[in-house]
C-alpha cells in the first residue's frame, strides 16, 4: 500500500485507496534563500471530495542547540490550505512524530502555544505563497530546543479528492546583526455578528496604556513593525488607527476587498506610539446571504489582526460583547464594543 493511501485511511477518507491523487505536478517553491536559511518539507496529506479539516496541526522539532533570530518566514504550500497558524514550543510539549496529526489528540491550543511557547507567524487566507519578513536587524527570538507547531484549517470545495503540502523557510539573522527582539499580540473581535443582506462594520478600541502601566509601571512603550488582519470571503475591509494623544484617529494601515491575497505589512520606518494610548481597529463585511453569519471556520466569519511590535509586554485584545449598534448614513451597521487587553511581561 502506498504511504498516501495509508494516510488516507488514517485521516478517514472513505475510498481513498481506490485512487489517490497524485501530488501537484508543479509544487508552490519557497523564495530562493538570502543569507541563512532552515526549510523544512512537511510531506503530504489527502482531502476528500468537499473535505473540511479544522483541527489539523503540524510540527518540525528544530534540534537547534542555540537561539535562533527569525527575520523572516515563509510558506509554500499546493492549495486547500485556507489559512494556518504558527508557533514555537519548547521541545517537550506536545510531543508527536513530525508531520501531520489531529490537534485534538493533546489537547493542543493556540492560547497554550502561545503562552508556553510564543507566536511565529500566520498565513493570509486561501495563500499559496506568503513572507512575513521585518526590517533589518529585527528578530523573533526562537530559544534552544524548540519545536514548531502550526494549527492548520484546511479546505477542498471540489468534488475530487486532493493531495497537497506546505513547506517552511525561516531566514535567520546572527547575534550581532539584531538590535531588536520583538513581541506578539492579537487583536479579536469574537462577538462578530453580520445581518443577513447588509454590509457591517465591527470596530474595537484597545486601550493598550493601561496594562502597559499595570504590568511595567511605565507608560506605554511601542513600535509596531507588522501587522496581519484576517477575514473570509466576506471581508472587505481592514482598518488600523493610532488611539488617544496628539495623534488619535490617525489611521497607519488599510486594507481593501484583498481575500485571497497576502495581507501581511511590514512599516519600514517602525510606528511608534509614544503618547497614545493604543490602537484602534475594525474590520468590514458584505454579507450577501438570507441568514445571520457569526464568528467562526467554514462559512462563518473572522475579524483578527495579528502584530509584531518592539515592547516590553505581550498582549492580548477581544472584543466579546457588542454594547452598541447603529446605522451609517450610506446603511453600513456599526457594531462596537469594550476591548479587553490583557498583558504581561516578557
Amino acid at each position: 500500500m502506498r504511504a498516501s493511501c495509508t494516510l488516507a485511511l488514517l485521516i478517514g477518507v472513505l475510498g481513498a485507496c481506490d485512487g489517490v491523487p497524485d501530488p501537484v505536478a508543479d509544487p508552490t517553491p519557497l523564495p530562493d534563500c538570502e543569507g541563512t536559511c532552515l526549510e523544512h518539507d512537511f510531506g503530504t496529506t489527502v482531502l476528500a471530495p468537499y473535505q473540511e479539516i479544522g483541527d489539523q496541526c503540524m510540527s518540525w522539532t528544530l534540534d537547534n542547540a542555540e537561539t535562533l533570530l527569525v527575520n523572516s518566514v515563509s510558506t509554500a504550500n499546493d492549495g486547500w490550505f485556507h489559512h494556518s497558524n504558527w508557533f514555537w514550543v519548547p521541545d517537550d510539549w506536545w510531543e508527536l512524530p513530525d508531520g501531520y496529526w489531529d490537534c485534538s489528540d493533546l489537547a493542543f491550543t493556540e492560547l497554550g502555544a502561545a503562552l508556553v511557547g510564543g507566536v511565529l507567524y500566520a498565513q493570509s487566507t486561501q495563500t499559496n505563497a506568503e513572507t512575513q519578513a521585518f526590517v533589518d536587524g529585527a528578530a523573533i527570538e526562537i530559544p534552544p530546543n524548540a519545536r514548531i507547531i502550526a494549527w492548520a484549517h484546511l479546505l477542498n470545495l471540489s468534488d475530487e479528492a486532493r493531495q497537497t503540502g506546505l513547506r517552511l523557510q525561516l531566514g535567520l539573522l546572527a547575534p550581532d546583526e539584531v538590535d531588536t527582539i520583538l513581541s506578539p499580540f492579537r487583536f479579536n473581535y469574537s462577538d462578530l455578528r453580520l445581518p443577513p443582506n447588509t454590509r457591517t462594520e465591527h470596530a474595537g478600541d484597545c486601550d493598550i496604556d493601561t496594562v502597559h502601566q499595570a504590568v511595567t509601571g511605565d507608560p506605554l512603550e511601542l513600535k509596531l513593525h507588522y501587522v496581519l488582519p484576517h477575514y473570509h470571503a466576506l471581508g472587505d475591509s481592514f482598518r488600523l488607527e493610532i488611539s488617544g494623544g496628539p495623534r488619535d484617529g490617525e489611521a497607519i494601515f488599510e486594507q481593501l476587498d484583498a481575500y485571497g491575497e497576502p495581507l501581511g505589512h511590514t512599516f519600514e520606518e517602525p510606528v511608534d506610539l509614544a503618547g497614545a494610548t493604543g490602537l484602534r481597529f475594525s474590520c468590514g463585511h458584505d454579507n450577501p446571504r438570507d441568514v445571520d453569519v457569526f464568528f467562526g471556520i467554514g462559512d462563518q466569519e473572522m475579524c483578527v489582526m495579528l502584530g509584531f511590535a518592539d515592547t516590553a509586554i505581550r498582549f492580548d485584545g477581544d472584543v466579546d460583547l457588542t454594547t452598541d449598534v447603529s446605522e451609517q448614513p450610506d446603511g453600513t451597521v456599526l457594531r462596537t464594543g469594550a476591548c479587553n487587553v490583557n498583558g504581561f511581561q516578557l
